[in-house]
Parts: C-alpha cells; sequence; structure tokens
C-alpha cells in the first residue's frame, strides 16, 4: 500500500503453468475506483476495471480483461453492471458481457435480486440469458435459472445453489446443475 488511496501488488511464481509475474495497481477516490491487473507466462492476461458509486444505493462497474481460453487462443470479455440497494433487505443487479475470441462472439445478459430477511440469511434468485456466435449456421443459447440461500451464524454456515440450464442451437439439452 502505497497510500490512502493507492495500492500496489506483486507476485511471482514458478508454478504448473510456468514462471509467470503478476502485478496489480488500485487507485481509490471517495465514488470511484480504478483497477488495473496483467500477469505473463504462459497464462499471460490483463484486466482493467473501474467503479463509479452513483450514490450510496448505486454502483455502476465496467472491465475488459484479455486472457487465454480453454483452448489457448486469446479471450477479451467487456463487462458492464450495476448494483442497486432497494432497502436493507433488497439488492438488485444487472449486467451484460460481450465476449470475443478469433472464431466466437457471445453476448449475455444476467439479472439477479438478493433478499436478506433477517441478519443471517439471505437467499436470492437470477436469470441469464446467453448466445454465442460461432459464425457457423446454428448458433448456440443458454438460459439459466438460479436459486440460493445462505446462513451465517457463529455456530452454522453453509449455502445451498440450484440452476436450471436450458441449452439451444446445435445443442439442445436441459440440465440441473
Amino acid at each position: 500500500k502505497i497510500h490512502d488511496r493507492v495500492s500496489v501488488k506483486t507476485e511471482i511464481g514458478d508454478g504448473s503453468r510456468g514462471f509467470g509475474v503478476l502485478g496489480q495497481a488500485d487507485i481509490y477516490f471517495t465514488r470511484f475506483s480504478l483497477t488495473g491487473a496483467a500477469a505473463t507466462g504462459s497464462q499471460g492476461q490483463a484486466n482493467v476495471g473501474t467503479a463509479w458509486r452513483i450514490s450510496d444505493n448505486q454502483l455502476v462497474y465496467g472491465n475488459y480483461a484479455l486472457s487465454p481460453d480453454h483452448s489457448e487462443r486469446k479471450r477479451g470479455v467487456v463487462t458492464l453492471g450495476q448494483r442497486m440497494t432497494l432497502s436493507n433487505q433488497v439488492k438488485l443487479f444487472s449486467e451484460g458481457q460481450f465476449s470475443r475470441t478469433t472464431e466466437n462472439v457471445s453476448l449475455s445478459h444476467a439479472y439477479g435480486i438478493d433478499f436478506t430477511p433477517i441478519t443471517e440469511v439471505n437467499v436470492g434468485v437470477s436469470m441469464q440469458l446467453s448466445n454465442l456466435s460461432n459464425g457457423y449456421p446454428g448458433d448456440n443459447g443458454r438460459d439459466a435459472f438460479s436459486a440460493w440461500a445462505s446462513i451465517e451464524r457463529k455456530k452454522i454456515s453453509g449455502l445451498s445453489r440450484i440452476e436450471f440450464r436450458r441449452d439451444s442451437g446445435v445443442t439442445n439439452r436441459r440440465q440441473f446443475v
């Protein structure tokens, strides 16, 4: 930590994925923050993000990440979202994400609500709508609906989540996760 509003982190490693260096810098202002990170090595990646607290009840954020996907192609992802506090018990969020590799383009939207009926208990639901275009006929889509509940007390804590996914296009399937 350099200052109350600036922090810099560095990590050097020689792990199972090869030698790498990770660097991160964060700058904080009263209602605005900026962060950036970069890593070298076989899994090199870069990330820059920002968040702006519009009011005590609303936060908007954006992020750009460039990293390899599971097949080692570079993948760029832009994320834009917001979180709103409606009351001490209810919070809403929405997020959009655009992703691109040399072969694929995807767009997804997520919406959700968190409800805290009492201090130790949290429940929520969310919906995600996604579309993957690979440039060939038969693009894929995925709709996911999730519900969760958690409890956090001195002697017990836990989280349970269920998700229903509906894939369409080249792959048609329905599954619970």
